[in-house]
């Protein structure tokens, strides 16, 4: 065991150091708070811990009390000190691709998968998330989505009920840090059917503690949905029609993909070998 944990532990290594030096510009004394900052910094004063701990969403949009408690969690241990926020997103970024790689060397191999996490440190739309705390939400979102496949895994393996529990913990936490974390029950049943080659009936009976979940917070947002009127001059309103969703995923392919920078080749380097995989695996969040 000790032998077969040791590579591994260096794997974990060299993925935090290429992490932490391919963006340590990040940790600049020059940079600060901006935009989106400001409104979570307020709520981070104001409003009290008890607005935090609420299991369901009472809003349609930007109901996220996790990340919330994150940002007043930060703030109350660092104040103002920018630097230190970085320092924890950063920390956040480097956990997700270790979590990257032991998700994928489950089915890629150990160099494969290492590969794929080493160029999740420095693919473009992870970093994204890394330049502002307000985006806490896709970064902390995408550590409990990762969580989750991982816990699914475990439980594959073991047998064991309580990894499931744990995994549709993390999914709930997931949901509460970012709304659009719900799509993630998708993932698991395709990662039981396709990779773990379940027949329909057990990748069903295994992803039940995620499906019940699932259908908590739908039911949840579509009662939510039919009750709330529209805000509509706030700019971070919920807006979905068929152009909008087709504008925002070509938006997210392009940014994954580097198709604004690289074109068509983008999709056919980052379509081919490990890249692919922590493509798929990073594309769970927006930002991450």
């Amino acid at each position: 065991m000790a032998s077969v944990r040791a590579p591994l532990f260096w794997a974990w290594v060299a993925i935090v150091t290429v992490s932490v030096l391919a963006n340590h510009w990040l940790l600049r004394r020059t940079l600060f708070f901006y935009s989106d900052d400001w409104p979570w910094l307020w709520r981070a004063e104001f409003v009290e811990w008890a607005r935090f701990f609420a299991p369901l969403p009472s809003d349609l949009y930007n109901d996220r009390p996790v990340g919330a408690a994150a940002v007043k969690l930060m703030y109350q241990w660092f104040n103002l000190d920018h630097r230190s926020f970085a320092i924890v997103l950063l920390a956040l970024h480097a956990v997700n691709c270790v979590l990257l790689f032991e998700i994928a060397r489950r089915y890629v191999g150990r160099v494969p998968a290492l590969l794929a996490a080493v160029l999740a440190t420095t693919w473009f739309s992870t970093l994204n998330a890394l330049v502002a705390p307000a985006n806490i939400f896709d970064l902390l979102g995408a550590t409990f989505c990762l969580v989750m496949v991982r816990c699914r895994q475990l439980a594959a393996d073991s047998g064991r009920l309580a990894y499931d529990i744990a995994g549709g913990l993390a999914y709930i936490l997931a949901i509460r840090t970012k709304e659009f974390a719900i799509g993630m029950v998708a993932v698991i049943l395709l990662l039981n059917l396709i990779l773990e080659r379940r027949r329909i009936r057990t990748a069903l009976r295994e992803s039940a503690p995620y499906l019940v979940v699932f259908v908590v917070y739908f039911w949840t947002y579509l009662q939510l949905v039919t009750v709330q009127a529209p805000v509509g001059d706030n700019p971070y309103r919920l807006h979905i029609d068929f152009p909008t969703l087709l504008s925002s995923l070509r938006f997210f392919w392009s940014v994954s993909f580097y198709n604004d920078i690289v074109g068509p080749m983008g999709v056919i380097v980052s379509g081919s070998g490990p890249s692919s995989l922590a493509t798929s695996s990073c594309s769970v969040m927006p930002g991450w």
